[in-house]
């Protein structure tokens, strides 16, 4: 693992529930998950972290809830507080986050990636979005299909980057 954030995990396969890099086999034998990492933060110290740039016992400041912050998938975002801001290193690291967004951002320290999935920016982009919905054929004939066309006008003043519609 590389630039990972181990953080207060509660899988039922989990024992003891709490601990992160403990497991039980199914013959009930209780053993720590072996792990090999660089910068890597975990909440306990269970996950026996001897790498460079590791450190246990560390509250990553993550937020409690997977949030939609823009991308494909839900992430935890880490809060300006974090000890994974610049905690990462630009050895391997990935041009974008989990999210899609650009990496490394000087998150108030260094041009270094943050450790974990999510890259802070301490001054987010601003963009206001328009919506429109255009219908193609006025009026509607029976037995037609009618198209509607979706406008998304970007009025900035920054740009916008992995734009979700929902209904």
């Amino acid at each position: 693992m590389n630039s990972t954030i181990i953080s207060d995990n509660t899988a039922a396969i989990l024992v003891p529930p709490g601990d992160n890099c403990y497991s039980q086999s199914d013959d009930g034998i209780i053993a720590s998950i072996l792990t090999t990492s660089n910068n890597t933060i975990a909440s306990d110290s269970t996950c026996e972290l001897t790498g460079p740039g590791d450190q246990q016992n560390i509250s990553s400041s993550l937020t409690a809830t997977l949030d939609s912050n823009g991308g494909p998938t839900l992430t935890h975002s880490i809060t300006p507080a974090s000890t994974a801001i610049d905690l990462g290193t630009n050895v391997a690291c990935p041009a974008t986050d989990q999210r899609h967004f650009p990496r490394p951002i000087n998150g108030g320290g260094s041009l270094t990636c943050d450790v974990g999935s999510f890259e802070y920016d301490p001054a987010p982009s601003i963009a206001d979005l328009a919506v429109t919905l255009e219908d193609a054929m006025d009026p509607a004939i029976t037995g037609n299909p009618l198209r509607y066309s979706i406008i998304v006008t970007n009025h900035g003043p920054d740009t916008a980057n992995n734009i979700v519609l929902t209904n």
